[in-house]
């Protein structure tokens, strides 16, 4: 029936492009000539995504008898590559103090460094450099890093803020940049709304949460919070960055990866940042899960409070704009 129907929607397309259905009709009618180029942009164009799914599947399954050989052997090359540049840079390695070795071109470069005077802005670089390395302590020990951004001072704003707006850029990525079938349809008009929306949640989470700690005696600087929650962050830029890639090979019938993916980074986030808080503020189990609660509810009141200022402040700026208008009327 979609065959025959093809010339019909053709017809109606020309009189109308934006018809959806007129799209899909035609998308499965070039689906059963098995033009699937066609096809998959038929659906695109009609937002039909379970469509959209089963063409790309039938394109991928042509792909990968095209090229799963040459697939396979460009992996095996890429490991054989690996492994040779493994035995170079560590062919007569440097052996520190701890028995680790060190290719010869990092100790050389070490060395040349630390006999050298630099200027402030190299030795902040280098600084900057250091505290991101050390900003993935969290990631397997979150209680010793905190004990390190706290008591030793191993961590800065700066690291900090780096880590927050590759945070930015790479939620952006995922919510527009991934595949088709696993992007956010809306406007990218609201781009810089979003990067507010996030930016004043996580002031809001910092904030409360350090005004929280202080009436229940936490032992934690707002520095302290601010840094070790932008830490906690980069489980889900090193997750979600592969994944963008990884959702323009997968249909609706591998979404399952996805899905365990995002329930892994949230919990990889989640799980630190609570260890975290309790470790910063000295507190037990109980006493940290109290401060998250009344730091939630916190954030809650102050958003509510400030909707309401914005009401109230929309709608004195509504009567006054009327007021000098019905002035300037009757004068």
């Amino acid at each position: 029936k979609y065959l025959q129907s093809k010339e019909l929607w053709e017809h109606v397309l020309k009189e109308n492009n934006n018809f959806a259905f007129a799209h899909t009709a035609l998308g499965w009618s070039y689906f059963k000539e098995d033009n699937y180029d066609a096809a998959l942009n038929e659906f695109y164009l009609s937002k039909n995504y379970s469509g959209y799914s089963q063409v790309f599947w039938e394109i991928r399954n042509i792909y990968i008898q095209s090229y799963a050989g040459w697939f396979i052997l460009g992996l095996v090359a890429l490991i054989v590559l690996i492994r040779v540049l493994k035995l170079v840079l560590y062919h007569n390695a440097y052996v520190d103090g701890n028995g680790k070795k060190i290719p010869m071109l990092v100790y050389n470069a070490k060395e040349n460094y630390a006999n050298k005077e630099h200027s402030k802005f190299t030795i902040k670089s280098v600084n900057l450099l250091k505290e991101l390395k050390y900003s993935f302590h969290i990631l397997r020990h979150p209680s010793d890093a905190c004990y390190g951004i706290k008591k030793q001072h191993k961590a800065s704003y700066l690291s900090g803020i780096v880590i927050l707006i590759l945070f930015v850029i790479t939620y952006l990525l995922n919510l527009y940049g991934a595949a088709f079938l696993f992007r956010y349809h809306g406007s990218f008009t609201n781009v810089l709304g979003q990067i507010a929306t996030i930016l004043a949640i996580f002031a809001l989470w910092c904030g409360s949460n350090y005004l929280i700690a202080t009436l229940n005696d936490g032992e934690g600087w707002f520095k302290d919070i601010f840094i070790t929650s932008c830490y906690c962050l980069l489980p889900y830029i090193l997750i979600k960055l592969p994944l963008i890639p990884l959702s323009y090979c997968l249909t609706y019938n591998e979404q399952f990866i996805m899905s365990i993916a995002n329930t892994i980074t949230y919990a990889y986030c989640i799980i630190p940042l609570f260890v975290s808080i309790g470790s910063i503020h000295n507190y037990s189990f109980k006493e940290t899960i109290k401060n998250i609660v009344l730091t939630i509810i916190g954030m809650l009141i102050v958003a509510f409070t400030l909707l309401l200022v914005y009401m109230f402040m929309s709608q004195l700026i509504d009567f006054i704009i009327s007021l000098i208008k019905e002035v300037f009327t009757r004068g």
